[in-house]
């Protein structure tokens, strides 16, 4: 049986240093189906993506511990760690992108090191192995994430925090840098050795820098040189002109579609290979490139045939005689058959204006022979009735004839808006007009990512053509919560605040109630307390949701300073000149 996102995180982080009591929190979201994340691609019908959203919280006992209580577990907890992220299934194609949004401290931690980094590793380790991974992720595992340093993504006001100690731009590049790394080793360990770092590639862009000056901006960290001894298998650039690699929506690589002849311009558009996620950049940019462009630069849709005209469809009482139209005038659906007739107020001053029954019986012909293009015909009560019998005919033995209204506004008129699917067309176009070497030489002028501060873009795959894809089996539904809970839980989360040790505890015992009681029921969370020594392994949320690990481990050694030798100065005599 394979194991589970929540025990395979809670067995990395029993094994980090010192001696610690953590808790965790495993919320898994139900599969929805996704249809934002290639917006203006053209996906076939049976092709279908799916979401779920990931978020995990680690929390550790704080230092204030109730009087007399010597074990450390029944001291409050307080939340240190947390990520957010969504993973995205393509099963026609056997793959999935797992999309790191957000991870964040508190600088709570007592002990060093903070578990921040072995929670992020775990997660895209469970993911990316072949071991671990679960089935309905296919054959390729992507995994995105966007780095720019914030003072704060998860918890509110934990940035006034003193002992919170957030990573510049640089840093954090270099930290998630080293972080794929270990994850990349992870998955070659977990292969037969000849294997070693097959089926993996990694990429990484700053925009706005080139590679010398990425290395050169990245250079101060130990791991960035050791990772540019062709170690790990990094390339300085982005995926998407890479001819070998096979791209979860399109399910080939390039080199397959350049050499075809057919559908070639859409999967080689970037509106079929990169994603749009929440809150990214190149979301953004992408938004406004297919917003924004003209009219003019983007060709109209070709005319959809239409059925020629019926001569019957005529009115009997017109007085235009079909054969004295242009031979081309019947054929053409554009071109309105029978003139307009000229309306009285807009004639002329020495035209007679004709008054009386005669003339309403002849204005009631005219408008009959224009319900051709749409107009009113007269109603009959409004004549006399010797009038009225003489010239409208009977419904039941001559039916008047209709015209269908979608052939009249189905046709675009001046000044009216676009419909939706019309501006998805005009915005697929303009991508494809952008190649995606240009799309990423023009990121690096955006204001996101040329304020001054150093951002980065990672992507990584991790491919294992032997596993065989299938759909979530009973175990995965199982441990999932409802989305509207999900998104309910994240909300709660951000309206807490954890900028000081009582606000901290408070809101960690408020939201940890609030996760049974959507979990488990209202009822459960009053015997939280009675339970939390022996919880009900019965329970939903001591089952799928929470887990209690203790840490005994030895602690990590620290740093021995080095040792600053004083240097040794030689003082140079000045040479006098000797006297003569």
């Amino acid at each position: 049986m394979s194991t589970t996102l929540r025990d395979f995180v809670a067995s990395e982080l029993g094994k980090l240093p010192g001696s610690r009591a953590l808790t965790l929190h495993v919320l898994l979201s139900s599969p929805q189906r996704e249809l934002e994340l290639f917006p203006y691609s053209k996906i076939e019908r049976n092709q279908k993506i799916n979401s779920q959203n990931i978020l995990l919280l680690v929390a550790e006992s704080s230092a204030q511990s109730a009087p007399g209580a010597t074990d450390p577990a029944s001291a409050p907890r307080i939340f240190v760690a947390a990520l957010e992220a969504t993973l995205y299934l393509f099963p026609g194609t056997s793959s999935s992108i797992l999309y790191i949004g957000k991870i964040d401290t508190t600088g709570f931690s007592q002990t060093t090191p903070s578990p921040a980094r072995t929670l992020a590793r775990a997660t895209i380790d469970y993911y990316s192995r072949s071991d671990t991974r679960p089935p309905e992720c296919g054959q390729r595992v992507w995994v995105h994430l966007f780095a720019r340093a914030q003072s704060q993504y998860l918890f509110p006001d934990s940035s006034l925090w003193k002992a919170k100690r957030v990573l510049g731009d640089a840093g954090l590049v270099r930290w998630w840098w080293s972080l794929l790394g270990d994850v990349a080793r992870d998955v070659a360990s977990s292969k037969p050795v000849q294997s070693g770092f097959e089926g993996t590639k990694l990429w990484y862009i700053l925009p706005g820098f080139a590679e010398v000056e990425a290395y050169h901006t990245l250079s101060s960290g130990s791991s960035f040189k050791i990772a540019q001894s062709n170690e790990l298998p990094w390339s300085y650039g982005h995926p998407y002109d890479d001819p070998n690699v096979t791209f979860p929506l399109t399910g080939k690589p390039l080199k397959s579609t350049l050499s075809s002849t057919r559908g070639s311009s859409k999967d080689m558009s970037i509106a079929s290979l990169i994603p749009i996620f929440p809150d990214d950049p190149k979301a953004r940019f992408m938004g406004e490139i297919a917003s924004t462009t003209s009219e003019r630069d983007v060709p109209p849709p070709p005319p959809k045939p239409r059925s020629p005209v019926s001569p019957r469809s005529r009115n009997v009482s017109s007085s235009v005689d079909p054969n004295s139209l242009p031979p081309n005038s019947l054929e053409s659906p554009i071109q309105s058959p029978v003139k307009k007739r000229r309306r009285v107020d807009e004639g002329t001053h020495n035209e007679p204006l004709i008054d009386g029954p005669l003339a309403r019986e002849a204005e009631r012909n005219d408008e009959e022979s224009n319900k051709i293009i749409g107009s009113s015909s007269a109603t009959c009560e409004s004549l006399p009735k010797d009038t009225a019998t003489a010239s409208c005919p009977e419904p039941a033995t001559e039916p008047a004839p209709s015209v269908s209204q979608s052939s009249l506004t189905s046709a675009p008129t001046k000044g009216s808006t676009h419909t939706e699917s019309e501006l998805v067309r005009r915005g697929r176009q303009a991508l494809e007009a952008v190649s995606a070497q240009e799309f990423w030489e023009r990121m690096g002028f955006r204001q996101e990512c040329a304020l001054g501060a150093v951002t980065a873009f990672f992507v990584a795959v991790f491919e294992n053509p032997s596993i065989t894809s299938k759909l979530s089996d009973t175990r995965q539904q199982k441990e999932c919560i409802p989305l509207p809970t999900h998104i309910r839980i994240t909300q709660t989360l951000m309206n807490h605040a954890f900028s000081t040790t009582e606000k901290a505890i408070r809101s960690t015992q408020m939201l940890e109630s609030t996760i049974r009681t959507l979990c488990d029921g209202a009822s459960s969370a009053t015997k939280q307390d009675e339970e939390e020594n022996s919880p009900d392994t019965t329970s939903f949320y001591h089952t799928y949701i929470f887990k209690s690990i203790t840490v005994d481990n030895p602690a990590l050694v620290p740093r021995e300073p080095v040792p600053i030798q004083p240097q040794q100065v030689n003082v140079l005599q000045v040479k006098r000149k000797v006297r003569r």
